[in-house]
């Protein structure tokens, strides 16, 4: 009986932290979405800056005002936008797979990208959890370094 009963209690916990995670990963994907929205929105608003930038009116006065025009191509501002939109995308691939991930959910990790170096910081109960962190880190694509300043602070007794 006890086996029955703690057959049905394994289960039924299987079957829960199963229907958590995946309204979890449901809640990633939306913030992934959302920011792959918010880039979009900046090429466009980027493309939009440099064609008025390009304006008769435009360069009639910035010569007037410094006596030169100076503008860059256009595809090195969209190289810019590509690894904008590349540690964006790494960043937020990183938080998902924190927030998916079995007992890492709950950490207060702090995660940014900049040219594919990935800077995590916040705070861990362990350096085995400290481990885990930087090795999923470090298996995203797009994560060329990974530079950790968390600490590590053991739970309190």
């Amino acid at each position: 009986m006890k086996t029955l009963i703690l057959a049905v209690l394994l289960i039924g916990s299987g079957y829960g932290i199963a229907v958590w995670m995946s309204g979890r990963r449901a809640e990633f994907e939306t913030k992934i979405e959302k920011t792959g929205a918010q880039v979009t929105e900046g090429v466009r608003k980027a493309t939009d800056a440099v064609k008025e930038s390009l304006s008769g009116d435009k360069l009639r006065k910035e010569l007037d005002d410094t006596g030169k025009v100076v503008r860059q191509k256009a595809s090195e501002l969209g190289e810019r936008v590509a690894d904008a939109t590349a540690d964006t995308r790494t960043t937020a691939v990183v938080k998902a797979h924190l927030g998916q991930r079995a007992g890492m959910e709950a950490l207060k990790i702090s995660v940014s990208t900049t040219a594919g170096r990935v800077t995590l910081s916040g705070a861990v109960e362990s350096a085995e959890k400290l481990s885990q962190v930087i090795r999923l880190a470090l298996e995203v694509e797009g994560a060329r370094e990974v530079v950790s300043t968390i600490q590590i602070i053991p739970p309190r007794k």
